[in-house]
């Protein structure tokens, strides 16, 4: 087979090549953090999230040059993936509980997700690509800056934790929300749908659409299929430390 024919499908061969990435990069924070003290082993991960923060920022410009429906407005920060970056930043910076929660939960499951079910452009993409290694090259750093602080033992995780943080997500929905209502509005992204908030982009989201076909209001079900991942990611986290 032809190297520009091969192409990145959900448990292809190539996608676990990326997911191998992934784990490869939680090994290296691991391994680089070892025998660091704990202001050391922060410092590390917010210089690592920097750097993933710059790849994104690239990866996200260059997209103009590699994509005819490129629009601006389309990239800007506010996917739950993006925004999760900007916390880990803040998380490392300031030593936040719940910003370490968050992201070792919401950053952790929606890395994951992306890599379970790809959005449009994403879909069956060519693995010789700038745009895969964009995609993947990038959730495979973000999959490394959520854990970091669980792996480094700079964040335990608490049960009650799972609650905030699922609160905390459910306020970012609802701001996202007014930026789509704004960008659609005022006409500089008619297409605006950050998070899904106004239309659902793949099958379980179609199915809580039905159930409330309202914008924005249709996810709150989803707040409780949340509240129980980010309970179980926690669970299994803390199965590792036993």
């Amino acid at each position: 087979m032809k190297k520009e024919e091969i192409r990145i499908a959900t448990f292809s061969l190539p996608w676990f090549f990326w997911v191998a990435v992934a784990v490869a990069m939680l090994g290296a924070v691991k391994l680089s953090g070892r025998g660091m003290n704990p202001d050391q082993q922060f410092s590390l991960v917010l210089y690592f999230s920097i750097l993933e923060l710059i790849y994104l920022l690239i990866y996200k410009y260059s997209l103009r040059y590699i994509r005819p429906d490129y629009n601006f407005f389309n990239e800007l920060p506010f996917y739950l993936c993006n925004i999760s970056t900007i916390v880990a930043v803040l998380a490392a910076a300031s030593r936040n509980q719940l910003l370490m929660a968050y992201c070792t939960s919401i950053g952790f499951l929606g890395a994951v997700l992306a890599y379970l079910m790809p959005d449009g452009p994403n879909v069956n993409q060519k693995f010789f690509s700038w745009q895969a290694l964009g995609f993947y090259g990038y959730h495979s750093m973000l999959i490394a800056s959520s854990l970091s602080f669980f792996v480094l033992g700079l964040y335990v995780p608490v049960y009650g934790d799972a609650l905030r943080v699922t609160v905390l997500t459910v306020l970012i929905i609802m701001a996202v929300h007014l930026v789509n209502l704004l960008m659609i509005r005022t006409g500089l992204n008619p297409a605006s749908n950050f998070i899904f908030t106004v239309r659902p982009d793949n099958a379980v989201l179609a199915w809580f659409y039905k159930l409330i076909p309202v914008q924005l209001w249709y996810l709150v079900p989803v707040s409780v299929p949340l509240y129980a991942l980010c309970l179980l990611d926690f669970l299994i986290l803390r199965l590792f430390i036993r």
